[in-house]
């Protein structure tokens, strides 16, 4: 394709009044956008990297000291104690019965913090590196795909909304595996369409049929949303397959990787974690989608906020109601520029956003718990903020091009305060007071390895999904720090660290 835009207006639909303002009449030129894309870049990256190397005490970082606890365990106990799934366990040779396989996930991201583990050392620092990495590789994809569908500066404005987001500062490093899925999904959509664009090429589309598959089968052997999305993946092939934009051999090979690295996956839970029990993985499921307790609304409604902020979320909006309303009056959609003409096979980029509000949908109960349970819909918020920040830049051109682009300044200038103010007051959260994580510390020099540590509470708290009971150790920052046997011995003049949500 071209470079030549071949539509008027930047990131919005205009009317017969609006008059289109861009710079360069709609492409940013290329080598300042090369720059502002690797300023972005480090700047999102700087963002996550704060705090890299502290303990594990903020808002979620027990998902950190958990999986990071998993991934120390797979790497000291023989492959016969744990065949290859995560394990819950203190101290180098815990007991069978103070031993507890966490079945409840893919394996996935356990395989690859203990790869980074044997590589670069065991640290905090090095699992938020590995999920720094994964998000910052994740958004230059989301840009990169944002600017063949649409221009240059859209693209750019998408990126510089999303490295500000508190959603995907905080949360896109935070080690869980949403960083990891996120990466693999638009990994598929950019195979995909070099899949579909290479034509005459055997060399090039046999790689972009290797890498689609890898990408979905990393992300299903991660967790649940990549099944999800390549299961909606799927019917995407299905539908451009009946209308003859893609041959059924490519619609064979979705479907196969999708059934076999699911059912791969499954197998390895059920067998390696549920002594082969399919109803206790069914029960894991039901376990999920129970009714929301009361208040959700209110919770929902504030996470939200905190992780997009209102200028974001009412940019977005804007653009939503915009789109909206030309469909009520059954008018075509103008697209915005050359980017915005599908691909050969069509835009896939639908299956990632249905992605994202399914997921939530399905286990809404669990965004009362999980703030970054929306943390999928991170890049289909971005790019709607984008183009409505850009409908308002144009209708604002009216007033002249001055005005107009010293509305869409402020408006830029609003969004990343809002970000960056929104993502300090969530670092600046603690869940697990530092000084436990020092007593912990302490007790674990101080304790030789077959010596027990004396706890005056219970750390133990079980789940039982079916037939199967997960022994976990909570919080999980003391599984990590500590990593001593210990014995509960009651007194009543102590109380417990604070409470810790279970793994999802």
């Amino acid at each position: 394709m071209s470079d030549t835009p071949q539509h008027v207006t930047p990131g919005a639909m205009p009317t017969a009044d609006t008059k289109p303002i861009s710079l360069h009449d709609g492409e940013t030129p290329r080598h300042l956008s090369a720059a502002l894309m690797a300023l972005l870049l480090a700047a999102y990256g700087l963002g996550m990297a704060r705090d890299l190397s502290a303990p594990w005490i903020g808002l979620h970082d027990w998902n950190g000291a958990f999986y990071s606890q998993l991934a120390r365990n797979m790497i000291r106990y023989p492959f016969e104690d744990h065949r290859a799934m995560p394990l819950v366990a203190v101290g180098d040779a815990a007991p069978a019965n103070e031993r507890s396989i966490y079945a409840t996930h893919p394996a996935g991201l356990v395989w690859l913090l203990a790869a980074a583990f044997r590589i670069a050392g065991e640290s905090e620092a090095v699992g938020r590196a590995v999920a720094i990495f994964a998000s910052l590789m994740a958004m230059l994809l989301w840009i990169d795909r944002v600017r063949r569908r649409h221009d240059r500066e859209t693209a750019l404005l998408t990126g510089l909304i999303y490295a500000v987001l508190p959603l995907s500062v905080y949360y896109g490093r935070m080690v869980n595996h949403e960083a990891f899925c996120l990466l693999a999904m638009t990994l598929a959509l950019a195979f995909w369409d070099r899949w579909n664009l290479l034509k005459g090429r055997v060399s090039g589309r046999l790689l972009a049929a290797v890498g689609w598959c890898a990408a979905v089968l990393l992300g299903i052997m991660i967790d649940w949303p990549m099944m999800l999305f390549a299961g909606l993946f799927c019917l995407h092939a299905s539908w451009h397959w009946n209308t003859g934009r893609i041959p059924g051999s490519r619609l064979i090979c979705c479907w196969a990787v999708f059934i076999g690295g699911v059912l791969l996956v499954l197998l390895h839970m059920v067998y390696g974690g549920l002594e082969g029990r399919w109803a206790d993985l069914i029960a894991i499921f039901t376990s999920r989608t129970t009714p929301a307790a009361a208040g959700l609304a209110a919770r929902a409604w504030s996470h939200t906020i905190e992780n997009f902020t209102l200028p974001v979320l009412a940019l977005a909006a804007i653009h939503l109601l915009y789109g909206a309303q030309h469909l009520l009056r059954r008018s075509r959609l103008p697209t915005a520029r050359r980017g915005d003409l599908p691909l050969a096979s069509g835009d896939a980029a639908w299956v990632l956003h249905a992605t994202g509000v399914i997921w939530l949908a399905l286990f809404l109960r669990q965004y009362q718990m999980h703030q970054y349970w929306v943390f999928y819909l991170g890049p289909a918020v971005a790019l709607a903020a984008a183009r409505g920040l850009l409908l308002l830049r144009d209708l604002a051109g009216r007033a002249g091009t001055r005005t107009a682009h010293g509305i869409a300044g402020v408006l830029v200038l609003l969004i990343l305060y809002a970000g960056t103010d929104g993502s300090d007051a969530i670092f600046r959260r603690i869940q697990c007071p530092p000084e436990y994580i020092a007593v912990w510390k302490f007790l674990r020099e101080a304790t030789p390895p077959d010596q027990i540590v004396e706890l005056p509470w219970n750390p133990i708290q079980t789940e039982t999904f079916g037939g199967y009971t997960f022994r976990n150790i909570t919080p999980p920052q003391l599984a990590y720090y500590l990593d001593r046997a210990f014995a509960y011995h009651p007194s009543p003049s102590s109380s417990a660290p604070p409470s810790s949500n279970l793994p999802d």
